[in-house]
């Protein structure tokens, strides 16, 4: 709405307004576009003339008096501003998540090796009194969760509530990671077929009511691609980082180009990129055989096409 507009739709609110305290709904006219309407309070000074001539002036209900009113109206149709991302409530560390561009490329497999090596690090110190990080694992694929299997929890049963209304992560018997997924509260083999807004709903349960306090760090398992999952995170938690996990066939690096696009896009740095499936090690005597192509070596430690940080290559065992 122009300057001009917002004035004259100011004059017509006061002169619409009676010498008593009512809520009104102006509907704007001849030609201020855009407004369906605006609901204003007002009221009148307890005195209805000044004394000096000046007009009587009206101000906004039980707030202070204000020699003008200007409104603000937001456009008809024009978008809400996005979210500022935020930290999680007594959460220490920092928050990584894991992304990939398509499916089958091992993310999730690369999360919990992540998540696991993390909680060691605190053994490996060289002081044998450290005890082992507290690291937490999210499990924001929420239509297809694989993280209860992974870590040993399928069939723990559901997350316990604290007083406080928060979910308790379950710990892992073999890593010791902390971890909530939807997984837990589904049925072994069943499926959850959710739209969007179902799918953010439970994204904002995990990440709101989950209780992450006190952790060193949380590791984020995103569905693959460049949807509405990764996306809302990206614009409601504040993510230290994202490294992505691809294969090494042209097809899975292009994908994966797309989804540093809208990371870069969402404000988001992208940690670096992690090789999965990249070629096949012999167990017996070592040789690698390329069997997905890739065997042309990073140069300067940047991953082919994406020119990304190369953080590692996992070959196939």
């Amino acid at each position: 709405m122009r300057p001009r507009q917002a004035a004259a739709l100011a004059g017509r609110l006061a002169a619409a307004v009676s010498v008593s305290s009512r809520c009104y709904a102006a509907a704007p006219e001849s030609g201020i576009s855009g407004v369906a309407s605006i609901a204003v309070a007002w009221r009148r000074l307890a005195s209805s003339s000044t004394g000096s001539g000046e007009p009587r002036r009206f101000f906004p209900s039980g707030g202070p008096g204000l020699a003008a009113f200007t409104p603000k109206v937001r456009p008809r149709g024009a978008p809400p501003p996005p979210p500022t991302p935020a930290p999680l409530p007594g959460l220490h560390g920092p928050i990584i998540a894991v992304s990939s561009g398509k499916g089958g490329v091992g993310k999730s497999t690369v999360a919990v090796n992540l998540a696991a090596a993390l909680v060691r690090r605190g053994r490996d110190t060289g002081a044998t009194t450290t005890p082992p990080r507290a690291i937490g694992l999210l499990d924001a694929d929420v239509s297809g969760p694989s993280i209860p299997r992974m870590l040993g929890l399928e069939g723990a049963g559901k997350p316990e509530v604290d007083e406080e209304g928060r979910l308790v992560p379950l710990v892992s018997p073999t890593t010791g990671v902390r971890a909530l997924s939807t997984g837990f509260l589904m049925k072994k083999g069943g499926a959850a077929v959710w739209r969007g807004p179902m799918a953010m709903s439970a994204l904002a349960t995990l990440t709101g009511r989950g209780d992450w306090a006190g952790l060193d760090a949380l590791v984020v398992d995103l569905p693959p691609g460049t949807g509405d999952v990764p996306l809302s995170l990206a614009q409601t938690v504040a993510l230290a980082g994202v490294v992505i996990v691809t294969t090494p066939q042209e097809v899975s690096l292009e994908d994966a180009a797309r989804g540093a696009a809208m990371w870069a896009a969402a404000g988001v740095r992208v940690l670096g990129v992690v090789e999965n499936m990249a070629g096949y090690a012999c167990p017996c005597c070592g040789h690698r055989d390329w069997v997905f192509g890739g065997e042309e070596e990073a140069e300067d430690g940047k991953s082919r096409l994406l020119g990304l940080p190369l953080l590692g290559r996992v070959p196939l065992v």
